[in-house]
């Protein structure tokens, strides 16, 4: 897959499928960017370096909100659009990535 279109698979991928959704909803930007800080991913939560590009949402979910996934999450959009290996699960790596999240919650409360 070339660099554009995997961005663009990347970009077409619904990380709230399923979640919510009100009439009024919508994206105001969603886009590929360069990291200019770090922070937690919106959905492994894993931290997110400098640099790193990654994938960059605003939207008015009700409240305006804003989303920024890690290239590791990217990845895993990619993987849970590829239906082209029918063995595979491809949205084994998106729930893997959540994972990492709950774990990672899991263990602050553990620590508390």
């Amino acid at each position: 897959m070339s660099g554009q279109a995997k961005e663009q698979a990347i970009l077409d991928f619904n990380p709230f499928e399923g979640d919510f959704g009100e009439p009024g909803d919508s994206i105001l930007s969603n886009k590929i960017v360069t990291a200019r800080k770090p922070g937690p991913c919106s959905h492994c939560e894993q931290e997110i370096q400098k640099g790193e590009r990654v994938r960059s949402m605003s939207a008015k979910f009700g409240d305006f909100m804003r989303y920024r996934w890690c290239a590791a999450c990217c990845e895993a959009m990619v993987a849970a659009d590829d239906d082209s290996d029918d063995s595979a699960d491809p949205w084994e790596a998106w729930e893997a990535r959540a994972a990492l999240r709950n774990a990672q919650r899991a263990q602050q409360r553990e620590g508390q």
